[in-house]
């Protein structure tokens, strides 16, 4: 297959039909597409809501998870150290937060665990490292 044939596979594996979108809107749908096969990752998109930021997130893909507003916990992100479930971050491939303004952690350490874990790849908790590989 050429590079344009396999492009247009990808986007209707995703529900959109690529004889309705430019070159540059089917590199710009692809794009969104990296978090799912380039390990650790981060991406920032900024537009209006109803601009389809999420869609790809919530509803392609059963390997990744949305985090929609609210509050985080570091228990359900990574890992609850009461009964030792691993979380989001090690459930998943990909896990995007929706409207990141409104979402907070119920702990101080839960920003920086983030943090350390967006830059590495691992986080710690309980005396415990972790670099999650989410089942594929």
């Amino acid at each position: 297959m050429t590079t344009a044939e396999w492009k247009d596979f990808l986007l209707r594996s995703i529900g959109l039909e690529p004889a309705q979108l430019t070159e540059r809107n089917k590199d710009a749908v692809l794009l969104r597409m990296v978090p799912f096969v380039e390990r650790n990752y981060n991406w920032w998109r900024s537009a209006r809501r109803g601009t389809g930021k999420s869609h790809l997130f919530q509803q392609v893909s059963p390997y990744a998870h949305l985090v929609s507003g609210g509050k985080a916990t570091v228990a359900r992100m990574f890992v609850n150290n009461a009964n030792g479930q691993r979380g989001l971050v090690c459930q998943y491939d990909v896990v995007c937060f929706d409207e990141v303004s409104g979402i907070s952690f119920d702990q101080k350490d839960g920003v920086n665990i983030m943090k350390g874990y967006m830059e590495s790849g691992e986080f710690s908790r309980a005396r415990k490292a972790f670099a999650p590989t989410a089942p594929s």
